[in-house]
């Protein structure tokens, strides 16, 4: 119904059933919760006996009422002759009690009755205030009641927006959504939303474009979202339509902020030895993203890594350090990039220069000895170091519980297992650089260690070839030897002895006549004849087992 277009709000009854003698019970849909209350048709249900002159009881129907101004009932008295034909209409003022009840008053604003026999009934009161609520008690004896009205204030029609203009701010790619209510009085129809936008900017959902008349009135929301791509200010209006209402606009203001990528330095310049990373950083800051930064590395060499490839909204907004690792496996210079993107915003390409030096550290022990294995050849470099303190040896014969080996006077080939000795007469182990060389000539004789060139467990040693692994070593008796090897992993760059299941625990080390020199600061032993371990340990008398050994000022290696 509208109460703009009709007065007078009826609720009819179903009609009278000429078999039964009586009017059908009767259900009323209302606008108003009062109306709409269970107390609604509390007593007996809306119907009345006609055309049965017997009847001694009369039949009422009780509702409620507010937001009305006048009610009305239509009925009709029957045609016999008895005068018991009785139709009436009693109202009472009622009070809201707050907790979904009501007390009404104990005296009538007004009874109305009309007896004429066999006639329409009309009975109304029009002094109703539509603010208050009202009890009316309706009742009808030998006749029947076909109608019940009353009448609401007319108001003008009206649409309502709140707020009437919406602000936005969002960075560029990043949807943001507002809304606003929407409301209607007295309206004849939908309330129709009408979006106009130059820039493609604000959308509203689809569901919201409408409003239809029954949400009016308790309100509806309506979603508004603003989507920039750009960066800048953009406005926009909704225009809210209806039948006999005013427009209503709604202004729409919004402003795109520019996403920005800063990555400080630009330019990363590694320079390290072949097989040790090396780690540079760089500072990624960016503000106003729609998304995270996505790092993509480019390197065609295989010889840098970074340590992310996602860098989210807050911790580009807080300052976020990427890694950069130079991790070289050849000698050489290597190039590479890493590009900063996200969406709506210019790329930042951070530049890798990388520097791999042409050598290799071997690092002695405080025992005098080390092993080396590299996968290229290198320059042994007597040039540097006196051949007196530096040897390099490869074991060329098993036999029995020792190993022969022969000293090497230039270079070592690639993948050739080989023994370093030098100098440890100071606090931290010397270091002996080896320079890289484009070839080395061949062994004359075979080698018998292997190694690797990055870590690796003994398990997968095993793995490929059974056997059992021996290292280089110092014994609980101070004898350096080669000794089974009871741990798990191999470091890089170092040589092993990899032999067929034996029960020996250890080999010991022969070279070929030669003195091996430079193991231990040989002028602090007393030059008295005794005989010493490289750990300076005093023997008593001349050692009875293989290895190396101080005597009269020189390392000697016992066969």
């Amino acid at each position: 119904y509208s109460p703009k277009a009709q007065n007078w709000i009826k609720a009819s009854m179903t009609s009278l059933s000429n078999t039964s003698g009586y009017m059908a019970s009767a259900t009323w849909d209302a606008y108003d919760i009062h109306l709409g209350s269970s107390t609604y048709f509390t007593n007996t249900t809306a119907r009345a006996i006609y055309g049965n002159n017997s009847a001694t009881a009369a039949r009422t129907v009780t509702f409620y009422v507010t937001n009305a101004t006048a009610v009305k009932l239509m009925g009709r008295n029957g045609n016999s002759s008895n005068t018991n034909r009785v139709v009436s209409m009693t109202i009472y003022e009622c009070t809201d009690n707050g907790d979904g009840t009501l007390s009404e008053g104990t005296t009538a604003v007004t009874t109305q009755r009309n007896t004429t026999t066999n006639s329409n009934v009309y009975l109304s009161y029009t002094n109703l205030n539509a603010e208050k609520i009202y009890k009316v008690v309706a009742s009808v004896m030998r006749g029947y009641l076909y109608e019940i009205g009353f009448q609401t204030p007319i108001k003008s029609a009206e649409i309502i927006a709140t707020p009437t203009s919406l602000s936005f701010e969002t960075p560029v790619g990043v949807p943001v959504e507002k809304t606003f209510n929407v409301k209607g009085n007295e309206l004849l129809g939908d309330i129709t939303a009408t979006l106009t936008d130059a820039n493609n900017v604000y959308s509203i959902d689809a569901s919201n474009i409408t409003v239809a008349e029954a949400e009016s009135g308790t309100g509806k929301d309506v979603t508004v979202t603003f989507s920039p791509t750009t960066a800048g200010t953009f406005t926009g209006t909704i225009t809210l339509t209806s039948e006999e209402a005013d427009n209503m606009t709604v202004n729409l203001n919004g402003r795109a902020l520019a996403p920005e990528i800063i990555a400080d330095p630009e330019i990363l310049n590694f320079t390290t030895e072949v097989g040790t990373p090396v780690n540079l950083t760089f500072d990624v800051l960016a503000e106003n993203l729609s998304d995270a930064i996505t790092v993509t590395l480019a390197d065609e060499n295989g010889v840098y890594t970074i340590d992310t490839e996602s860098i989210s909204i807050a911790e580009s907004e807080d300052g976020k350090t990427v890694t950069v690792t130079f991790s070289p496996t050849e000698f050489g210079t290597f190039t590479g990039t890493v590009t900063l993107s996200a969406p709506y915003v210019e790329d930042v390409v951070v530049t890798l220069n990388g520097l791999a030096t042409e050598y290799f550290d071997v690092r002695i022990s405080d025992a005098g000895l080390t092993t080396l294995y590299l996968d290229y050849p290198v320059q042994i470099p007597y040039d540097e170091y006196d051949p007196d303190i530096l040897g390099v040896f490869y074991i060329y014969e098993i036999a029995g519980k020792e190993l022969k080996a022969a000293r090497l006077n230039e270079t070592i080939p690639a993948y050739t297992g080989v023994i370093v000795q030098g100098n440890s007469n100071t606090a931290e182990c010397p270091v002996y650089r080896f320079p890289r060389v484009a070839e080395a000539d061949p062994l004359t004789r075979p080698s018998y260690l292997s190694g690797s060139v990055v870590n690796t467990t003994v398990a997968a040693v095993l793995e490929e070839t059974p056997g059992v692994v021996y290292t280089l070593g110092r014994g609980s008796d101070s004898y350096i030897n080669f000794y089974r090897y009871s741990g798990k992993t191999l470091a890089a760059n170092k040589a092993y002895l990899l032999l067929p299941s034996n029960n020996a625990k250890e080999f010991s080390l022969v070279v070929d006549g030669e003195e091996a020199t430079g193991i231990k600061a040989l002028e602090t032993m007393e030059d008295n004849g005794a005989w010493y371990t490289v750990e300076g340990i005093k023997l008593q008398g001349k050692p009875t087992r293989k290895g190396v050994y101080l005597h009269n000022g020189k390392s000697i290696i016992m066969k």
